[in-house]
């Protein structure tokens, strides 16, 4: 039967992959249409010897090429007596394989699941007005993130970086910004930033890896996933130069480590110790890149003067204020997410020297550091300050860059005072804005 052709398969190294199992559905593989056909006609005779059905109506044919061409537009299979229908992807094992295999359809497909589990995720997160930001992350984390990266070891070395940022990463920032209570105009680095997080690719390139030491890893059944790797790897391809480019990252040598997958050495223990390596190298890497991102960024001034001896990591003021409106008065007010007339100014493209406070007469521009010393709020900044002098008594002695950064200080708990503050400010300028 099948064995007889089993040359019109797919030849990988001394394999020849010819047809993929899984519960009851079967995918036949071959590299011509003539042996395509031949495998069906055998699954026909099998199944009416059998006496067992194939459902033709889910039964599809795919020709995989980059472009459509007119040989394949007229080729025709048949089961049977049924002409089978040709299409230009399919789902299967719940991923979309497209005939170029670029898999943009897949990873729209998987924005299209993970914005339905979101909706029902705030809907259920909305009703508990005061849980802390860190349980909701990592909710978040637990029932959405994991959609969204679904059969990542598969698409993600075949996916450039630009498709990932249109797709999944904006998804992906939109619900950091959701969680962090700032506007979609909040900037992007300043997100990740304050919640201690960095682009999915990181965790796109360890579950790669992590799928890479299961093969490695010498078990009987994997025996065959490590040869069809293995012929995978001796030839220039996208999947073939992601995984170089992940050891060249953890400066190893790929070709040594692969032939020297059976010692004894590489077991559990050193592998845990290839991931937590990785993921500390790739977070360094993300997080420099992100700090860039901000110094180029002149919305982010202010934040990088009161985040300047630790920009990256969960801030701690997030879980402490319970209050969702004082909570988000504060982070818009750090993060460039507000409406003083500093970024007013940007939207309407007024001249930077026009955009002056509208609250005071000092004729100085209207921008974060100004409002933390605005005449037009002095009553409530001396009532802060009298709070602040007695955790810090040397706070009225310290010069103005020296206060900023104590005013916003987590580890001293200063910003459960200073979001009261900053809270009559934003109303104010919100107020302002709104009667405009």
């Amino acid at each position: 039967m099948i064995q007889q052709i089993i040359e019109e398969g797919i030849v990988l190294g001394d394999l020849v992959v010819y047809m993929l199992l899984d519960a009851d559905d079967i995918v036949l593989i071959a590299e011509s249409p003539e042996g395509l056909q031949d495998f069906i006609n055998v699954l026909f005779d099998f199944c009416q010897q059998s006496k067992m059905e194939v459902n033709v109506g889910k039964t599809k044919i795919m020709i995989f090429e980059r472009r459509s061409s007119l040989q394949s537009q007229h080729l025709k299979f048949y089961f049977g007596d049924s002409e089978l229908e040709k299409v230009e992807q399919y789902k299967y094992l719940g991923s979309i394989f497209s005939k170029s295999l670029n898999f943009q359809e897949n990873l729209e497909n998987v924005v299209q699941k993970a914005n339905k589990a979101a909706f029902l995720f705030w809907q259920y997160i909305d009703k508990f007005q005061f849980i802390k930001v860190s349980q909701v992350l990592k909710l978040y984390e637990a029932l959405v993130v994991p959609i969204l990266l679904y059969n990542c070891e598969c698409w993600g070395p075949l996916i450039s970086e630009s498709l990932l940022e249109r797709t999944i990463e904006v998804f992906h920032r939109k619900q950091l910004k959701r969680i962090l209570l700032v506007g979609e105009k909040c900037p992007n680095a300043a997100v990740y930033l304050e919640l201690g997080k960095v682009p999915l690719m990181k965790e796109i390139k360890l579950k790669v890896l992590i799928f890479l030491l299961h093969i490695i890893r010498v078990y009987p059944e994997k025996h065959l996933c490590w040869k069809a790797f293995m012929h995978l790897m001796k030839s220039e391809n996208k999947y073939s130069n992601f995984v170089k480019s992940i050891f060249v990252g953890l400066k190893r040598n790929v070709a040594a480590f692969m032939s020297n997958f059976y010692e004894e050495f590489y077991g559990v223990e050193y592998h845990q110790g290839i991931l937590s390596q990785a993921n500390k190298i790739w977070t360094s890497e993300l997080v420099e890149q992100l700090k860039t991102k901000a110094k180029e960024n002149v919305k982010l001034k202010f934040y990088l003067k009161i985040t300047q001896d630790q920009p990256f990591g969960m801030k701690p003021y997030l879980d402490m204020i319970s209050n969702r409106n004082s909570r988000s008065y504060l982070t818009r007010f750090r993060c460039g997410s507000h409406r003083l007339n500093v970024e007013i100014g940007r939207w309407m493209r007024i001249e930077q020297l026009s955009r002056k406070c509208r609250f005071c007469t000092s004729g100085q521009m209207e921008d974060e550091e100004h409002m933390m010393e605005c005449s037009f709020f002095e009553e409530e900044r001396n009532e802060l300050y009298e709070k602040v002098q007695e955790i810090i008594p040397y706070f009225g002695e310290a010069d103005k860059q020296t206060q900023l950064k104590l005013l916003f200080c987590d580890s001293l708990g200063m910003s459960n005072l200073t979001r009261k503050y900053i809270g009559r400010v934003m109303y104010m300028v919100n107020k302002n804005f709104e009667n405009k």
